[in-house]
């Protein structure tokens, strides 16, 4: 098993929800993609965040 996956079992064994720990994995890699394209460190930073920004992960029951 790797990390991750001990982790998202931890996470469903303490009554979590593993899945949307793993959307929010998958967002978070792909505006690190995004973030990528830019040329400067601090253009990097922008995308990332303002990719980032409405992707956070849910809060359970809203």
């Amino acid at each position: 098993m790797t990390r991750l996956s001990d982790f998202l079992s931890w996470v469903d064994s303490v009554g979590g929800d593993s899945a949307r720990w793993k959307a929010a994995l998958a967002d978070t890699k792909a505006c690190q993609a995004e973030a990528l394209s830019e040329t400067t460190p601090i253009g990097r930073l922008k995308r990332y965040y303002s990719c980032r920004k409405g992707k956070r992960l849910p809060l359970k029951g809203m």
